[in-house]
């Protein structure tokens, strides 16, 4: 049983250092945000969660793009 347990543990540890690799937050972060950050008009933003690192990397992207008036109010949860 200890040999097949050993046997076992190296893969279990590679499945979790994928999901640390491929995270679900790095996925959703990119692609939201640099579309969000070209279809804005005058509007407030509020986040929560995801939501927040989604706003957050906006603003970024329209800090860089010199985009200016474009939020006017944000709120992070």
């Amino acid at each position: 049983m200890t040999a097949l347990m050993g046997a076992l543990q190296w893969p279990i540890i590679l499945t979790k250092l994928g999901y640390l690799i491929d995270s679900p937050w790095n996925n959703a972060l990119d692609p939201p945000s640099t579309l969000l950050a070209r279809l804005l008009r005058p509007i407030t933003l509020i986040g929560f969660s995801l939501g927040t690192r989604v706003i957050f990397h906006t603003l970024l992207e329209l800090a860089q793009s010199k985009a200016s008036g474009i939020v006017q109010d944000v709120s992070l949860c």
